[in-house]
């Protein structure tokens, strides 16, 4: 098949972009590399990275569909957000990590490829205990993981968690042009309501008409439909009040200043918008084709707080301007729409696609998290760019996610290649 090392291709190239990257933001002001920093470090997280890669596609997948794998996968996950949360050390007021001498495990970034992969399960008992049992029982099982990720607090990766939780069980439900329009009207209420209670009036008012013009296209649409319309707006208005509550009374101050700088950027403060105007300024004097290799100021002269976690994607703009910034975007792009072909490919293999739809929904999520962050599209939040940025369990996840999907590809494509033969047959025997 011409996709099977598609991944591979990709991910070779980010790879050496990440390595050239992260060298280039190793160069110190007089001119000289340092080698043994960061640089070193980034380059051990890589080579790892690819053992893994290797080693995630060539074992057996098919064992992480049976239940007692699965229980004890998530059982884990649970006892080292627990550990995190009593032993792991307090930094810039949160504890994210778990330290093992110089390295610093994120388990939350684990718990993306856990829900991934317990979604699977799930959904690949659907045809013995029913579809929404299956929903039932993956979103029992994500509730506990959330909440000891938002406790840390890491409220960004919590919300992170749940969409790729629930654009996975969104893609996989039947209907998606009904449950796409009552999706809408569930955020359009939830969101009107808690609009409302900050005071946002002419948000509320979009809103309104919004929610206004989709309930009554829906109620006169198909009057099956009306029933759940009822319990979609009972639904968003519980949500609402939930999350007015959550901004009051269980956001801390900084959590509500990065989304108050992100709705009032003109009214802020230069504190509040600082880091997020910094990447502006980074990102605009790279203009076309950057200022080159070595000869970003705002990382060298430290403007630009997180150069090389959070930020990167604004450095790497910096230096190679425009055209390099629209190149990293066209592979990540390149590498989710490749996933995506393949996850169609398997359609009727429901564990395989699943977890290749989680894979490219991960990717799409931490990518669009990232560089929005960068370009002040989406309030400023924490989430390293894959490979690019410096972090070894981000590294490492991305690498064996990869693994697996690629994995999948090889594994099943004798029995893909069969079915492309079938309906090929069958066409010539119709004509």
């Amino acid at each position: 098949m011409k996709h099977i090392w598609s991944i591979t291709i990709v991910l070779v190239i980010l790879t050496v972009v990440s390595l050239f990257n992260i060298l280039s933001l190793s160069v110190t002001e007089a001119g000289e590399i340092d080698f043994s920093g960061v640089f070193s470090r980034h380059l051990f997280y890589i080579l790892i990275g690819w053992l893994i890669y290797l080693i995630s596609m060539r074992f057996n997948y098919s064992f992480l569909k049976l239940p007692q794998v699965n229980i004890f996968i998530y059982l884990v996950t649970i006892i080292l957000l627990g550990f995190t949360l009593i032993w792991g050390p307090v930094i810039n007021n949160t504890q994210r990590w778990l330290v093992f001498g110089d390295f610093q495990l994120q388990v939350s970034e684990i718990a993306k490829i856990v829900v991934i992969i317990l979604t699977a399960s799930a959904f690949y008992l659907r045809y013995k205990i029913g579809i929404w049992a299956s929903l039932a029982v993956s979103f029992i099982s994500l509730v506990p993981i959330i909440a000891l990720i938002y406790i840390q607090p890491h409220a960004s990766m919590t919300i992170i968690l749940f969409l790729l939780w629930f654009l996975t069980v969104f893609v996989i439900l039947p209907n998606q042009f009904r449950n796409l329009i009552l999706l809408l009207i569930l955020l359009s209420t939830s969101t009107f309501i808690l609009t409302l209670s900050l005071g946002l009036h002419s948000y509320s008012l979009i809103l309104l008409l919004f929610t206004v013009v989709l309930g009554v296209f829906t109620f006169y649409a198909r009057e099956n439909r009306r029933k759940i319309l009822g319990i979609i707006f009972l639904i968003g208005v519980v949500l609402g009040l939930s999350l007015s509550f959550t901004w009051h009374s269980m956001l801390l101050d900084y959590q509500q200043d990065r989304i108050y700088a992100f709705l009032n950027q003109t009214e802020v403060s230069e504190d509040l918008g600082f880091n997020v105007e910094q990447s502006r300024i980074a990102i605009g004097s790279g203009q076309i084709f950057g200022k080159g290799w070595g000869y970003g100021t705002q990382s060298k002269l430290e403007f630009l707080p997180e150069y090389k976690t959070d930020f990167v994607f604004a450095s790497f703009s910096e230096e190679f301007g425009l055209v390099g910034s629209l190149t990293l975007i066209f592979l990540y792009g390149f590498l989710i729409y490749k996933l995506l072909v393949l996850a169609l490919r398997y359609a009727k293999m429901d564990f395989e696609f699943v977890v290749l739809i989680g894979i490219s929904i991960k990717l799409f999520l931490e990518v669009f998290v990232n560089i929005g962050t960068n370009t002040g599209v989406i309030p400023a939040t924490g989430i390293p760019l894959p490979i690019m940025s410096y972090g070894g369990t981000n590294i490492l996840c991305t690498f064996f996610v990869l693994g697996l999907a690629q994995n999948i590809v090889g594994s099943n494509v004798d029995s893909i290649k069969e079915r492309e033969v079938d309906r090929v047959d069958n066409k010539q025997v119709l004509i």
